[in-house]
């Protein structure tokens, strides 16, 4: 017997760093729907066939089949934003590619951006997610109306006075086009309605309550990881100025320069091992551009005290995003400081915890 289609619930969208996983359209759900039917509606009058019987007496009922099929696939939806909900009452981690901030406030708060509610600070990102600016700048160069656009009757020509109002009209197509999902993982995040997360929250962006909570990137890009590193410096007092300032630029040499090009020649999965023996996830949280006060960090922290030499191991402190390094900074060398992170793992694993 001929094997049933499987079905995607997201796909992704966007590439690197800008990729993204969106819920699939309602008309990608019903294509499929209607596939699945046909190949099921095809295997059964073949068994009738092979019966001798009657196909006209085994009536296909279309409408009640799709309905059933569509109950499942929401179902599915609806567990995922149960999940959501699980995962913040939890405060736990769901590694998962980011959502366009228009799909998760539509997800948790039920708002959408011409929602009088919708926050200020998440309407540009949430616009600026639904079109890139090349397409924006084809249509415009088209000289395409808004009907050409959107089959609205509205004759307007697309221009970039009007551009504002061009976004919102995509924003609205794109989640009118993906109802089905999004009120099934709305319908999961709040318990059926009964759990009202939008009337707390409407006025603060999402991305600060709730994205936070839960939301990481599961494969970390070199430049993601980079941009996370910060410096701090713990000197004793016994050594000479000159050679505090000596130091003091191997050390920025070391984050600024050694470091990111260990970054960039690691695979995926050795920037998560590092990532884990930093802070006990194997993900980074999804950043927010306009939290610089409360964004993520790892440290790396050059210690004069509880790391005395080169030949001590690196020290990792996961409650703190924390990596000590010896005040020397293993004199600049990414060489030696790989070969001591390896004997880290090797000896302890990725579990951190103030592994010396």
């Amino acid at each position: 017997m001929k094997k049933l289609m499987e079905f995607q619930l997201f796909e992704p969208i966007g590439s690197g760093v800008n990729n993204y996983y969106s819920p699939r359209s309602d008309e990608q759900i019903d294509s499929f729907v209607k596939t699945i039917m046909k190949t099921k509606k095809s295997l059964k009058d073949l068994k009738i066939k092979e019966a001798g019987d009657d196909i006209s007496d085994h009536h296909f009922l279309v409408t009640e089949e799709k309905s059933e099929w569509l109950s499942k696939i929401k179902s599915y939806y609806e567990a995922i934003g149960r999940i959501f909900l699980h995962a913040m009452l939890d405060k736990e981690k769901v590694v998962s590619s980011v959502m366009l901030d228009l799909i998760r406030n539509a997800i948790f708060l039920s708002v959408r951006p011409d929602n009088e509610c919708y926050c200020s600070d998440d309407l540009m990102n949430s616009l600026n997610g639904v079109v890139e600016k090349g397409e924006f700048n084809k249509v415009v160069d088209d000289g395409a109306t808004f009907d050409d656009c959107f089959n609205d009757g509205n004759m307007e020509i697309v221009n970039k006075d009007n551009f504002k109002s061009f976004l919102l009209r995509r924003a609205k197509l794109m989640l009118d086009d993906r109802c089905y999902a999004i009120d099934a993982m709305n319908k999961g995040v709040t318990l059926g309605g009964r759990f009202d997360i939008g009337q707390s929250f409407y006025k603060i962006p999402v991305e600060e309550v709730l994205v936070k909570l839960i939301f990481t990137k599961p494969n970390i890009e070199a430049d993601d990881l980079i941009s996370v590193l910060t410096k701090k410096s713990l000197h004793n007092n016994d050594r000479n100025p000159d050679e505090i300032s000596t130091l003091y630029k191997t050390q920025k040499t070391f984050v600024h320069e050694v470091m990111p090009n260990i970054i960039k020649e690691w695979t995926y999965q050795e920037r998560s091992q590092f990532i884990m023996t930093c802070t006990g996830n194997g993900a980074l949280p999804y950043q927010m551009s306009n939290d610089k006060k409360n964004s993520f960090k790892i440290c790396i922290e050059f210690n004069d005290f509880d790391i005395f030499g080169d030949d001590h191991l690196p020290v990792f402190h996961t409650c703190e995003n924390a990596i000590k390094l010896p005040f020397t900074a293993y004199g600049g060398s990414g060489k030696k400081f790989l070969q001591k992170l390896q004997q880290v793992y090797d000896y302890n694993g990725t579990d951190g915890f103030g592994m010396q």
